[in-house]
This record gives structure tokens, C-alpha cells and sequence, in this order.
């Protein structure tokens, strides 16, 4: 301490010689904290200091362990930047278009001059195919040779796979190509700012998943994006993108979610060195097996494909089995149907067909019945055998119960006339005394034979006269016009062939003929009859021709020969113009004759 004199106190020497360094290094210490003072005594003071500091840490620490700052500092940018972004989504729209808007058009101009420049240099330098019509074409466009050329698309390169937590922007695991010799840095970046944009266009642009950012393009690469609420998968490629690799890409998305979803869900910006392994080895994988993918260019066996032929090809079998197992059915009708009528014994000798009728789904019996209760007898029959099945009968009964009790008679009196011969002969050998009573006996005898004779060749004229009138007193009788009698018959009736001229039952053929020649001689002379002939579709059409026309031939001249005037038959052959079935050979029913009426003016 100083005295008012001027002179320093006793005791302040004495304590200044004790303690002169302590009381030196006091008045530093004091000199400090002044200063300290000074440059922390408000906030701007503090930012002004701290600030050199802060940034020479960054600076060392982004240049000695820029990876691990990346992680450190990128969920806190993220925040940041998506805090801003929601907060004033559309300043920063309005702010950033103008800049990025010019910057994109300059970067795009300049770019697209120089690719064309380069092109251009290159096409002076080289000659080929490819640039001689390149350059005929611009002479008749007036198209640039480069741009002609970069319309052509360019090869499509896979360069990297890369998986990004969604939630914090941090780069997982990448992969790519030998050559590509980018670090781990850039594609930590490039994850960060991908993040960024997504949650940008999310929240600025559209809030529907659906319309999510797949695209993404930066100089001549381009990033294709595939996003779920905890990862992203993002492909960084050149080139044109071919037409099968969305889908290649969705499924290797689908895939890797699968397999990690559950070891990923709890990442907080690093994993376990046997996880991060195995994702980096399994991405690997899936980045070779997209360049396989992408030397067949996509193209992967479709099951659409092989259900669209296959569906075909099982309709087919099914419709040709449906078809199989429906002819067997039919046959097996037609077929029970014949063993009916073959049951039937006073159906013998008689000409009836069976056909089942597809279009009505009906068995059609057609013929000449010999009278109803055979009929009856066969419907019945036909029920307890097949009663799901309908049955029509388009038969004519022949009025033949008189023409059978003439016959009878007929043969009793044969059968008798032999008697009385037989007991002539034995009386004649027993009785030779008696010869004088046998001749009267034996002319009595011959009287009564000739008489017998006598009637039974009038009852067999007097038949046949009666055979011979019956269909027009038939036609009489029932009040029917003949011409209608006889439009009738022909619509039923067809007479069958084996072969060539060959007649189907020849016997029962010349029976309906005879019928069909008296209801022709009943009619008016102006009814004509076609005769018309038909064949199989075995052999050539000339052969058929003839064939059908021989057989209408044959017929006409049996209804000739049964009194049918030769100038009221027309003879056609249609060949095989009318198939019933499709049958070919002997004895089908599409060898056959048919008649048409008409009148003649």
C-alpha cells in the first residue's frame, strides 16, 4: 500500500519480497480474466470467438474421419433441412426455382452443345455405315449428324446398388462394379441428399405414397428409387432404361426387404460387423444377378404366357374329351335302341332305323310297322331301359290284317289239298280191287282240287288286285288327296345302298317301291317324281357324281318296271352334297336314294 507521502508501507515491501512471483502471476491471471471477460461477455462476443475454433474442427475432422462425421452430422442436417422444408415449403419453391431453374437449362445447354461438338469430331475422324446414313439423312432433314445419331439409345450400365435408412438418410450398404472407384463418402452423400429430396417432394409436393420419387437424374447418370417407411433402395445407372427393368427392380426390392427387414428395423446408424457382412455379400449378390438380368435385357420366362397357352389347350382337351364321351353316349342310345327292335319279332323283315337326333336331343324311330300294338310294345320297352331319354316314332303301320287272314286261309287249303293227294295215293295202293270207286273217288277228288284251285287262284287275283288299288283306296278310305299320300311317303322314306348299285335288303326295297309306284299311278299325270341319288364323301368328286347318279338310275328303272310311266321320272345325282353322317364305306347311310314330288306346268 502507498502512503500519502509517496512512499510504499512497510509491509507491502515485505510482502512484495516474499511473495513477488505469486504476486506476478496474480496479476496475469487478473490480466486473463479481463480479458476472458471481454470476449465472453455477450452472445455475439462468444460466436465471435468460438467460431475460428469450430470451424477448424470441422475442417480437420471432415479431412482425418469424414465417414463417421457424415453419420454424426447427418441426422442432425436431415432434421434440420426437413424442419425447414415443412416449415416454409413454398419460400423455398418460389427461392430455389429461379437459381435451379437457370442453372439446370445453362448446365443442359452446355452440356448438349458439347456432347454434339464431341460427336461431331469424332464422325469427321471416323467413317461407317452408320454415319453415312446418318449424314444422308441430315442432308434430307437438315438435322444436325449428332443429333440424328444421339436419338439412337445408349447402352444402359449398372453402376451401384445402394440401401439408405429412410428414417435418418444414413447409407446401410452399397455395391458396384469393379471399375467403379467411388468411396464410401460420396455414396454417403449421395444417400443423405436422395433422402433430403424425398422427404421435400413428400411433403411439399404430394403426400400419396403412391406418387413417391423414382426418378432421379444428376449429370449422365440416373437413379432409379424404390422406398418403404424404413429403407431405400436406389440404383445408379447410365443409359437408356430398357423395358423389363421396373420390374427387375421391384422384385429385388421385395426380395431384400424380405430377408432384412427384421435385422434392419432396429439400425440407430451402425450394425454388428456379422450383419453388416452378410448385407454387403447379399447386395452383392443381387447387383450381379441384376447385370445377368440385364444381359438377357430382362426378358424372364412369363406365366401369363404359359397360362395363355395353356387354358387354350385345356379347353381343347376338354372339349374333344366332352365330344368323345358324347359319341360313345349316342352310340350306346342307337345302339340299345337297335337291340329293341331286333327283340322284336314281328318286326322282322321290316325296314326300321334308330338315330338320336342332336339338334332335339331325341332318339327318332323311323319305319314301317306292321300295326300299333307293336309300337306301344316298343315305346314301353324303351321307358323301363332308358327313361331319361325321349323317343319319337316316325313310322307308317301297313293295313295288312287282311291280306294275313287270305294267306291263312290260302295255306290251310294247300295244307288240306295235300292231305286229300296223300289219302288218295294210299287208298290207290290198299284198294286196287276198288278201282272203279277209286276213279269215281279219284274224280271226285281232282272236281274238288280243281275247284279249290279255281278259288284259290281267284283269291290270290283277287289280292293282288287288292295289293295293287290299296294305297289309292287307302288314300280314299282315310279322305287324304294322293298327291298329299304321296308327299307323305317320300318325305320318310330313302332307299339304302352297299355299294356302287347294290341294293339293302333287296326284298323290302321292291315292297316300298311297289307302294311308291301305286300312290305315283293314283296321282294326277302332271306329279313328277325326282329320283335322286346320293353318295359317301369316299373318292373323287367325278366318281361320286357318277355313282349317285347310277344309283337314281337303278331306282327309276324299278319303278318302271312296276308300271311307272318312264316320262313322269326325273333322274338327278347330287353326289355327296347332303351328308347324314360321317361315315364312309359299305353300307352307310349316306349311299342312298331320295325323292322329290312336283307338278309340272
Amino acid at each position: 500500500m502507498i502512503n500519502p507521502d509517496g512512499h510504499e508501507n512497510p509491509e507491502e515491501q515485505i510482502k512484495r519480497l516474499l511473495l513477488s512471483e505469486e504476486l506476478d502471476l496474480l496479476d496475469k491471471l487478473r490480466q486473463q480474466c479481463d480479458f476472458l471477460e471481454d470476449r465472453v461477455q455477450d452472445d455475439s462476443s462468444i460466436r465471435e470467438t468460438i467460431r475460428p475454433v469450430i470451424i477448424d474442427v470441422l475442417r480437420d475432422a471432415g479431412v482425418e474421419d469424414h465417414e463417421r462425421m457424415a453419420r454424426v452430422l447427418a441426422p442432425l442436417v436431415l432434421a434440420s433441412m426437413r424442419e425447414e422444408i415443412r416449415n416454409s415449403s413454398d419460400m423455398m419453391v418460389d427461392a430455389l426455382y429461379p437459381i435451379t431453374g437457370r442453372l439446370v437449362a445453362a448446365a443442359v445447354s452446355n452440356a448438349f452443345r458439347e456432347l454434339l461438338e464431341t460427336l461431331n469430331q469424332k464422325m469427321e475422324s471416323n467413317f461407317s455405315v452408320a454415319r453415312f446414313q446418318a449424314r444422308i439423312k441430315s442432308k434430307i432433314t437438315g438435322q444436325s449428324e449428332a443429333e440424328i445419331l444421339l436419338q439412337r439409345d445408349p447402352p444402359f450400365d449398372i453402376e451401384e446398388l445402394i440401401v439408405i435408412h429412410a428414417p435418418t438418410g444414413l447409407l446401410i450398404a452399397h455395391a458396384g462394379s469393379e471399375k467403379d472407384d467411388d468411396t464410401d463418402g460420396k455414396t454417403a452423400l449421395i444417400g443423405s441428399m436422395l433422402t433430403a429430396i424425398i422427404s421435400f417432394v413428400r411433403d411439399a409436393i404430394s403426400d400419396d405414397r403412391e406418387d413417391e420419387l423414382r426418378t432421379l437424374s444428376f449429370g449422365d447418370s440416373e437413379l432409379f428409387v424404390q422406398t418403404s417407411p424404413g429403407i431405400i433402395l436406389a440404383v445408379r445407372a447410365r443409359g437408356m432404361k430398357p423395358a423389363g427393368f421396373d420390374a427387375a427392380l421391384q422384385g429385388l426390392f421385395t426380395d431384400f426387404l424380405d430377408r432384412w427387414s427384421p435385422t434392419l428395423a432396429e439400425f440407430d446408424g451402425s450394425l454388428p460387423e456379422d450383419d453388416s457382412i452378410a448385407i454387403v455379400n447379399d447386395l452383392k449378390g443381387r447387383f450381379q444377378k441384376l447385370q445377368e438380368q440385364k444381359q438377357r435385357k430382362f426378358k424372364q420366362s412369363s406365366r401369363k404366357s404359359l397360362a395363355f397357352v395353356a387354358i387354350p389347350l385345356a379347353l381343347l382337351v376338354v372339349w374333344i374329351g366332352y365330344q368323345y364321351f358324347d359319341g360313345r353316349r349316342i352310340a350306346g342310345i342307337e345302339q340299345t335302341a337297335l337291340e329293341l327292335i331286333a327283340g322284336e319279332q314281328e318286326l322282322e323283315n321290316f325296314d326300321v332305323s334308330a338315330r338320336y337326333d342332336t339338334s332335339r336331343k331325341q332318339l327318332v324311330i323311323g319305319g314301317l310297322f306292321p300295326e300299333p300294338a307293336v309300337q306301344d310294345r316298343l315305346a314301353g320297352a324303351w321307358v323301363e331301359r332308358m327313361p331319361d331319354v325321349p323317343v319319337e316314332f316316325q313310322i307308317r303301320f301297313l293295313p295288312g290284317s287282311e291280306i294275313r287272314s287270305l294267306a291263312s286261309k290260302l295255306e290251310k287249303a294247300e295244307n288240306s289239298l295235300a292231305t286229300l293227294t296223300e289219302t288218295l295215293d294210299k287208298l290207290r295202293s290198299k284198294n286196287a280191287d276198288l278201282g272203279q270207286s277209286l276213279d269215281r273217288l279219284t274224280n271226285a277228288v281232282n272236281t274238288q282240287r280243281d275247284d279249290l284251285t279255281s278259288q284259290l287262284k281267284d283269291q290270290r287275283d283277287s289280292l293282288d288286285v287288292q295289293n295293287q288299288e290299296l294305297p289309292a283306296e287307302i288314300a280314299t278310305a282315310t279322305s287324304v288327296d294322293p298327291i298329299v299320300a304321296l308327299r307323305r311317303w317320300t318325305q320318310g322314306e330313302r332307299i339304302q345302298f352297299v355299294d356302287g348299285v347294290e341294293l339293302a335288303a333287296p326284298e323290302a326295297v321292291i315292297a316300298r317301291l311297289q307302294s311308291l309306284a301305286h300312290l305315283l299311278n293314283a296321282a294326277p299325270n302332271t306329279v313328277r317324281l325326282h329320283v335322286v341319288g346320293y353318295s359317301d364323301s369316299a373318292g373323287t368328286t367325278a366318281n361320286n357324281l357318277r355313282i349317285s347318279t347310277d344309283r337314281a338310275a337303278s331306282v327309276a328303272e324299278r319303278l318302271a318296271a312296276l308300271g311307272v310311266n318312264q316320262d313322269r321320272l326325273v333322274v338327278v345325282g347330287r353326289s355327296n352334297e347332303r351328308l347324314i353322317s360321317n361315315d364312309v364305306g359299305e353300307g352307310n347311310i349316306n349311299r342312298r336314294v331320295e325323292f322329290e314330288v312336283y307338278r309340272s306346268n
